[in-house]
């Protein structure tokens, strides 16, 4: 039993400003005996004035922000950016296994695996540069440990 991996429901969040919270995250269902299925909860942005919820995701697998912008990915790869509206603004490394590993101001640091990590301009999804790894800053606005 201690080896299976856990069966529950895992959400996240980050305040967006203006009474509005990004939610993300995952539901662990056991199917078997040593078997545990994992669905993406998807995202939703909550309006705490009135306690409305937007799904903006529903595949969302993980979520980030970065100066407005929320940068979602998924499971089975690739990085799309949105508005907290929701809209759409980019779809970009379909099928590539990525994380959004840290945002600073309008820049998002995108790791995959075995290649340098790229930096981002979170609005627009544009590759500013590669950097080895990702900088740690000591800056309020650095979200990354």
């Amino acid at each position: 039993e201690a080896k299976v991996p856990l069966a529950g429901s895992w959400r996240f969040g980050a305040f967006l400003g203006d009474a509005k919270l990004a939610v993300w995250g995952y539901d662990s269902v056991r199917t078997g005996p040593e078997q545990v299925e994992t669905r993406p909860a998807g995202l939703s942005v909550i309006d705490t004035s009135d306690w409305t919820r937007r799904v903006i995701d529903a595949d969302a697998w993980h979520a980030a922000v970065a100066d407005g912008t929320l940068l979602v990915t998924y499971r089975d790869g690739g990085l799309s950016g949105f508005t907290p509206a929701g809209q759409r603004r980019y779809h970009l490394f379909q099928r590539e296994t990525l994380g959004v590993v840290a945002t600073f101001g309008e820049r998002a640091f995108v790791a995959f695996d075995r290649k340098p990590v790229l930096v981002l301009e979170a609005a627009t999804g544009d590759v500013l540069g590669t950097r080895r790894d990702v900088p740690r800053l000591l800056h309020p606005t650095f979200a990354g440990w």
